[in-house]
């Protein structure tokens, strides 16, 4: 695998859309209390920690996000890595939409 192999993969337009997505996922997350749902609630999801099943829920949250807009073509170390970038950025989106819809209900309430 070399790294110009991994850079023709990339898209920026991939990317913009999986950000894109991922802050409206994010926004719908902050809507709902997501967070709030998983640290609060009594049902564990995988770990005992409510903080770490709401990374894992995130992390899941931004592969399964990414996970369709990778190029398969390539060898599997390539795959994973573009899979892995893709999943940042969705994860970033995910984070910016929630902080965003966050920061709303906080003037609102002011």
């Amino acid at each position: 695998m070399e790294l110009s192999d991994l850079l023709t993969d990339l898209e920026g337009s991939k990317m913009i859309g999986i950000g894109c997505m991922g802050g409206f996922i994010g926004m719908v997350g902050g809507m709902l209390n997501f967070d709030d749902m998983v640290l609060e609630g009594n049902k564990k999801l995988i770990f005992k920690n409510p903080r770490a099943d709401l990374e894992f829920a995130k992390g899941v949250i931004g592969l399964a996000t990414a996970v369709k807009n990778v190029n398969y073509n390539g060898p599997l170390a390539g795959d994973a890595t573009e899979l892995a970038i893709y999943g940042l950025y969705a994860r970033i989106g995910y984070e910016i939409g929630n902080k965003f819809v966050k920061s709303v209900k906080n003037y609102i309430k002011k």
